[in-house]
């Protein structure tokens, strides 16, 4: 289903987006602590820092991707099976491309720069209680089969990688729950997916409900594929709600806040999100005129390495970070507040990182419809194989009987 140009030009501006303000949230504590924002005088660049690279931000940013991807991949797999079409084989092929082109060569790098940090800069940030036991090889294969933060820890510094496990498996459970609804397949394979997915997804929550609450949202941006009309119409009206809500909850929703009500937290994410898909939904339905300008093009070209920028982002800073620290000394960092020094430092591994992901994505997530083609083959000779064999099986058995 082709996407209206004013939204495709919106999802492509909040994948990048997204990914960006994750890289700032996780970047700035190796540089900014903040711990004197409120006892001295600070320079209007560090009040903006502060502002918008607060955990509660690049939260949002995560809620966000899931929002994009239940749109443009759930829903997608809603559509075909409310239409009845054949769509299984194909999706399946697709998913899994899209996910490993990039998610094995991102795990390469991690081992790569966790390896050479630790080694040259070993009391640097590695040392963090967050990283404990995090290093072993044995976390390698779980993560490779998307278990990371649901049956496994994450490897090494790849901790943003807990949401792709999450987004991958919800790949996998959405349509095996709802292919009872495609009229085109006997009740037997209705029953059989249908157990599978119940079944998968039961043992996806055992360990802890990190899945179940993700999956949630990601359904969201799914039935804002299909949903009829959006509850705000106006798609300036429920941009403006959305943000205004966003940053209510970056002022609010912290410290003792939490400390007293803990599902305040699950609670507003589920709110954003809604908010969110409602936006996606108004843009939908947007008649209005819409011409494509050079801003869509860097949007259409900055989304497409943002999978890799949130993949490989943290390795890269952390190494970039240590060894920063490890020539400038473990005072480098002040306790009050940055200086220029510490400000261009900052932004110059901001910058690093973007264009190391861009690097990277060269070599990985550009090259997926050539991972999906050369999958489709394979995919399509295996099964030619087999039916050729079941075809000789059952001649063999006509012959003789």
């Amino acid at each position: 289903m082709r996407l209206e140009p004013r939204l495709s030009n919106f999802l492509d501006g909040g994948r990048w987006l997204f990914a960006f303000v994750v890289l700032i949230g996780h970047e700035t504590p190796l540089f900014n602590r903040f711990s004197g924002m409120m006892i001295t005088p600070q320079s209007a660049t560090n009040y903006i820092w502060w502002f918008v690279s607060h955990f509660q931000f690049a939260h949002f940013a995560v809620i966000g991707f899931f929002v994009i991807s239940g749109f443009l991949v759930g829903g997608n797999a809603l559509t075909a099976i409310l239409q009845e079409k054949s769509f299984l084989k194909s999706y399946l092929i697709n998913r899994v491309t899209r996910i490993y082109v990039v998610l094995i060569p991102a795990l390469l790098v991690t081992f790569t720069f966790d390896t050479l940090g630790r080694a040259l800069f070993r009391k640097s940030f590695y040392e963090n209680k967050l990283f404990d036991g995090h290093f072993g090889l044995n976390l390698i294969p779980p993560n490779l089969l998307n278990l990371q933060e649901i049956y496994s820890p994450f490897y090494g510094t790849s901790a943003p990688l807990w949401s792709l496990a999450c987004e991958f498996w919800s790949y996998i459970v959405f349509p095996l729950l709802l292919l009872p609804l495609h009229r085109g397949l006997s009740w037997r394979a209705k029953a059989a997916a249908f157990t599978a997915g119940v079944a998968l997804f039961a043992a996806l929550c055992a360990p802890q409900t990190l899945f179940a609450f993700y999956f949630l949202i990601w359904v969201m941006g799914a039935v804002a594929r299909v949903a009829t009309r959006p509850l705000i119409g106006n798609y300036k009206l429920a941009l403006a709600i959305l943000i205004v809500s966003v940053v209510v909850t970056r002022l609010t929703v912290r410290g003792p806040a939490l400390e007293a009500v803990p599902q305040l937290q699950q609670f507003v994410d589920v709110l954003n999100a809604f908010l969110f898909a409602n936006v996606i939904v108004a843009l939908r339905f947007d008649r209005s005129p819409f011409q494509e300008g050079r801003a869509a093009e860097i949007n259409r070209k900055l989304a497409d390495f943002s999978y890799s920028l949130y993949a490989v982002h943290n390795p890269v800073v952390f190494l970039g970070a240590g060894a920063i620290r490890g020539f400038a000394g473990e005072e480098w960092m002040p306790h009050d507040c940055p200086g220029s020094l510490q400000i261009l430092s900052f932004a110059c591994l901001t910058g690093l990182a973007v264009a190391f992901a861009y690097g990277f994505s060269r070599l990985t997530e550009a090259r997926t419809e050539d991972a999906r083609r050369a999958l489709r083959a394979l995919v399509d000779r295996v099964t030619a194989t087999h039916g050729q064999r079941m075809a000789d099986k059952m001649a063999v058995r006509e012959t003789v009987s």
